[in-house]
């Protein structure tokens, strides 16, 4: 059975993030959060994902390395978060 599950993610360049098995969703400020909701496989064995967040007109990793999640937008600025 699957649930969803919020991940607190920090507004940085690169991170790893601990879930199991499953699928990022979207990404989203929640309140001053920036945060990733997955739908996982709670009992699966846990694997480390990375995730990336690039700003708009900031260079990026090429392509294909890392499934995009989404758009945010903090004030300003904008981002685009990706996770492998």
């Amino acid at each position: 059975m699957a649930a969803i599950w919020k991940y607190p993610l920090q507004v940085t360049d690169w991170q790893e993030v601990r879930m199991p098995p499953g699928k990022p969703l979207c990404v989203q400020m929640q309140g001053d959060q920036l945060c990733m909701w997955a739908e996982v496989v709670p009992h699966g064995m846990e694997s480390t994902r990375q995730v990336r967040i690039y700003g708009t007109g900031h260079t990026m990793d090429p392509v294909g390395s890392g499934s995009y999640v989404g758009t945010v937008q903090i004030g300003e600025l904008v981002f685009h978060v990706y996770v492998d």
